[in-house]
């Protein structure tokens, strides 16, 4: 055999098998937890909506519309839009209860100007139009009988992009389903699982994603786990980033009698809140704190991080505010978050930051 004739097919199979396992790799990144001493101290910015005690979440549209989602207990539709400049509710819809139309329990979820309110126990999924309730006065969304299970969902294309309840695995129990992190529905948002798992996770999968199709991103955060993970639009794992605390909850298993559970075990961590996103940056809220049971899961003494990311994954600021944050909107702009929060004397507010 002649080697030296052979060289260029040599070095050629070289980089193809290097190609190949370079398809394979995840990178894998640790933010530091020096960066919350270096973090920036925020001070809240009164906003002119008045709370009336009947809202479970606010989340704010084109900085002047309220997606308000309202307690089950309150004399108001679940769901309502109020616009703040003119200081009136737009739209509102869903009463609480079992008949057609009302609704046993809202999750919403919001990605550019689509509204996803989601029933898991009716098993229903209405998309909504923003810009719809507010151009059209009697504008009413279509239902859609779903038999999906999922703690989160956003739009993705024609379908749902859904949070896989069955996606876990914890090193230190060796509890692991070997699932996805993501299931994608059909068109008229159904999905069939053919896998059988062999744990049921549902009530310890818990986080949030984002999508930002310019940017080629789809980012999922763990509410009990200080670690992110950024995918492209193909659901496929590209980097992981863990920090800055390292926590991590206890689970133990449970035989239902039907299947064995897994739950958590003690004090559980809060890391990832919520999140929101400009074309430039991500901006996601931590804790990094412990729900304490003996205190009855008080949040209101958790002060809050703003982390400030690009779409790599790479950290570029810090922010810091002593009220426990719930979610949080970016200005269109990106001068300003609005905070819907809690703070020390359990007042939910909403406010704004000045982030420059």
């Amino acid at each position: 055999m002649n080697l030296r004739n052979n060289l260029p097919y040599i070095f050629l199979f070289i980089c193809f098998i290097s190609n190949c396992k370079n398809t394979n790799h995840v990178a894998i990144t640790t933010v530091s937890s020096k960066i919350k001493d270096s973090s920036v101290i925020l001070l809240p910015i009164a906003t002119d909506y008045n709370t009336s005690c009947s809202e479970e979440n606010i989340y704010v549209y084109q900085d002047s519309m309220l997606i308000i989602h309202h307690k089950a207990d309150s004399l108001t539709k679940l769901i309502s839009i109020y616009n703040m400049l003119r200081k009136n509710t737009v739209y509102s819809n869903f009463d609480y209860g079992a008949s057609n139309n009302n609704l046993l329990s809202a999750s919403i979820s919001i990605h550019r100007d689509s509204l996803i309110v989601y029933d898991v126990i009716k098993g229903y999924v209405y998309s909504i139009c923003i810009d719809s309730t507010i151009k059209k006065a009697h504008y009413q969304p279509k239902g859609h009988k779903s038999n999906i299970l999922t703690q989160f969902m956003l739009p993705y294309k024609d379908a749902l992009l859904c949070l896989n309840p069955y996606s876990f695995k914890d090193i230190n129990t060796k509890y692991n389903n070997r699932a996805p992190r993501f299931i994608l529905s059909t068109n008229d948002f159904q999905y069939n699982e053919k896998h059988k798992y062999k744990y049921d996770t549902f009530n310890v999968v818990n986080g949030h994603f984002i999508i930002n199709f310019q940017r080629g991103r789809i980012v999922y955060f763990s509410r009990n786990e200080d670690y992110f993970e950024i995918f492209n639009l193909d659901k496929k794992l590209i980097k992981k980033v863990f920090g800055p605390d390292n926590i991590k909850p206890k689970y133990f298993k449970y035989d239902n009698g039907y299947s064995d559970e897994i739950l958590y075990l003690g004090n559980i961590p809060i890391s990832y809140i919520s999140s929101c996103y400009s074309n430039n940056y991500i901006y996601v809220t931590y804790c990094g704190n412990r729900l304490d049971i003996k205190k009855n899961s008080d949040l209101s003494q958790y002060p809050t991080y703003i982390f400030k990311f690009d779409w790599n994954g790479n950290i570029i600021n810090s922010y810091y505010t002593e009220n426990y944050i719930k979610n949080i909107s970016i200005a269109n702009d990106e001068r300003y978050i609005f905070s819907w929060e809690m703070n020390k004397n359990k007042e939910l507010k909403l406010v704004k930051y000045y982030m420059e």
